[in-house]
């Protein structure tokens, strides 16, 4: 359904949706995360079907340069959360945020070296990036124009196959 990728870091993760996992539209919903020799992987109940289409939206605004509606969206569970971050000519920025169940059991390394000599670490620590108990949840990805047409393609795709 949706898979994102940060080559820098070998940072990616994985959100398929299983299915309906009862009769009132709550999806199940598997979100797998690796780098390197790391991996985590878990499902659970966390979103509804219309929630597809709302990420599928997000997405699309984003992909036309124009800030959807919210600039992060979040749903009834809030295990998983979006956030729109930063847009530069090559890429637009955004975050997932991951909670309960899906906590994961490694601290992903989120930027590249570089980003470093740009911030300082205090800086870092007050945008909320170094938070023990979130910064593990918090995966940055850097979304170019292909990557938005496949992003899209997947959310519409996993939409079409629960609407059988």
């Amino acid at each position: 359904m949706l898979e994102l990728k940060n080559e820098q870091n070998e940072l990616s993760l994985k959100l398929t949706s299983l299915g309906y996992a009862r009769e009132d539209g709550w999806i199940d919903v598997k979100i797998a995360v690796s780098q390197g020799e790391h991996t985590f992987s878990e499902e659970s109940e966390c979103l509804v079907d219309y929630d597809i289409l709302t990420i599928t939206n997000w997405f699309k605004s984003l992909s036309k340069r124009k800030l959807p509606e919210a600039s992060s969206i979040y749903f009834l569970e809030r295990e998983i959360s979006f956030h729109f971050l930063e847009s530069t000519r090559r890429w637009i920025q955004i975050a997932i945020e991951l909670k309960a169940s899906f906590e994961l059991d490694f601290m992903p390394i989120q930027f590249h070296p570089r980003i470093f000599k740009k911030y300082t670490f205090d800086e870092l620590i007050k945008g909320g990036w170094f938070d023990p108990h979130r910064y593990k949840q918090k995966m940055i990805f850097n979304l170019t124009r292909k990557n938005f047409l496949s992003i899209i393609a997947s959310l519409e795709a996993a939409s079409a196959e629960l609407d059988r």
